[in-house]
């Protein structure tokens, strides 16, 4: 089987205590298996930062991912417009059995490039009645590393992410699969300012423009129409069939990730102004409207909402589905459009979605000791099949003796090792380290008795980011 070299680092603190020398345990587990989506990964081996993989450090801020936040003027449209067309329009318009499996964008903000994509997915299942997954990735590459379009960020605006498609074309998500965010420790852009121009120059948001050879090959969206709308219209173009895109702002307050009503008001928007990195914008697919079902809008019970497709992962509010309040786009929506396809359009023979793959992990084993230096070193090994290109990361953290992950100085005391597999869909896992530093580690000792680990393996994918495949606690 094909060997896969890795790289790991470790986040510790700089205090220095006690030593506890000659320590190790060693532990086997059997064979474990799951369900993930086809997934396609480059053979590229790349080290994903801490805040991609594992959401319990993610900043409390920004609870999800969205774009940076821009200040706007409450729209100058006329007052519950979408209310009076309900004598021109049907009540109600549901086109759920146009959508496709919800994504999961991760903490990037590349919001616009999976709404305009999930618009892509939503009309060729449409007109052909299949279903694909499509790339984000190849268009973030595409229209960031090819055309330069907004190469200073993760975000771009979706109205010009759709007529991009004009001559993209698209990918499948195997051939080329989502990747996270690349700075951070150990990624190809650890250490750069965001932002900056080398940043750019090095391709930290554009992960690179994809090669001449996956851009002749990209599937031609041959018919395709752009039309940027009104806000006002997107009813219009409900009724019509069509799933339309739209921007809105982002107040975290606004946005309940249970029942998925989601608003933004005056008071919200003073809050953003005031502290704009705890707010973002974000892009999302409209899929259906009800004149009649109930939604809260700064804080008052109106009725009348659209039915928007969200990228946070299914386990957001309502399947990954959530509400907007019709006030809610009447006076903060913007950046509205979509795309129809010709309907004499057709798929290549295999891009349709076939089912799940499955992927198995197996012959796991667990190893701990304390090296000579006092340093904790933590060993996965195990074999994967069924991942095609996926990518794999494991993770040590410390924890108490009820498993709750253990603090110093407000940092998880914790170590990664990250892992690509190959496009045949298997890999070995051998002796993947993962390393405590002796002055972590000699603090760990000091404050915590008994010491448990918990040893992870995970497997990433655009529908559900992070999943676990494996997890042990091991006690010390």
């Amino acid at each position: 089987m094909k060997q896969v070299y890795i790289f790991f680092r470790c986040i510790f603190s700089s205090k220095l205590q006690c030593y506890r020398p000659g320590h190790s345990i060693v532990k086997y587990n059997g064979v474990i298996c799951m369900h993930s989506k086809h997934l396609l990964f480059s053979a590229l081996l790349i080290v994903l930062a801490l805040r991609s993989a594992e959401t319990l450090a993610q900043d409390t801020q920004k609870k999800h991912g969205v774009d940076q936040y821009q200040s706007r003027a409450k729209n100058p449209v006329a007052k519950h417009h979408h209310k009076k067309t309900k004598a021109l329009l049907p009540e109600k318009i549901d086109l759920m059995e146009n959508q496709t499996v919800v994504k999961n964008q991760d903490q990037r903000g590349t919001c616009a490039y999976f709404s305009t994509t999930a618009q892509i997915e939503s009309e060729i299942k449409r007109v052909t009645k299949k279903e694909v997954n499509l790339s984000e990735e190849y268009q973030i590459r595409y229209g960031k590393g090819v055309l330069g379009h907004s190469q200073n960020g993760d975000g771009s605006f979706s109205s010009q992410n759709l007529e991009t498609f004009e001559f993209s074309g698209v990918t499948l998500e195997r051939d080329l699969p989502y990747q996270p965010d690349w700075f951070g420790v150990g990624l190809p852009c650890a250490g750069i300012e965001k932002k900056s121009e080398e940043a750019v120059e090095k391709g930290c948001y554009s992960h690179f423009a994809p090669t001449d050879e996956m851009q002749a090959k990209a599937i031609k969206l041959e018919g395709l129409t752009v039309e940027q709308i009104d806000v006002a219209d997107l009813k219009t173009v409900l009724a019509a069939g069509i799933s339309p895109i739209v921007s809105v702002p982002v107040n975290f307050h606004g946005w309940d990730d249970t029942t998925g009503n989601a608003y933004h008001s005056d008071e919200l928007k003073k809050e953003c102004d005031e502290k704009p990195d705890s707010c973002g914008t974000h892009s999302i697919l409209l899929v259906g409207y009800d004149d009649n079902l109930e939604a809260v809008y700064d804080g008052k019970t109106v009725k009348g909402a659209f039915i928007f497709k969200n990228s946070w992962g299914h386990d957001w509010a309502k399947g990954g589905y959530g509400k907007f309040p019709y006030e809610m786009i009447e006076n903060w929506g913007y950046d509205a459009a979509y795309t129809t396809l010709d309907q004499k359009f057709t798929l290549p023979e295999g891009a349709e979605v076939s089912g799940t793959v499955a992927t198995t992990i197996e012959q796991i084993l667990y190893a701990h000791e304390i090296d000579a230096d006092g340093n904790l070193i933590s060993k996965v090994s195990a074999k994967v099949s069924g991942a095609p290109n996926a990518m794999l990361y494991t993770s040590t953290f410390v924890t108490d003796e009820a498993h709750e992950l253990f603090q110093l100085d407000g940092e998880y005391v914790r170590a990664p090792y990250y892992q690509a597999v190959g496009q045949d869909g298997s890999a070995t896992i051998d002796n993947g380290v993962m390393k405590i530093n002796q002055t972590t580690w000699d603090e760990v000792v000091a404050a915590l008795t008994p010491v448990f680990l918990r040893v992870s393996v995970y497997i990433f994918s655009d529908t559900e980011a992070w999943k676990v495949l494996a997890r042990e606690f091991i006690a010390l």
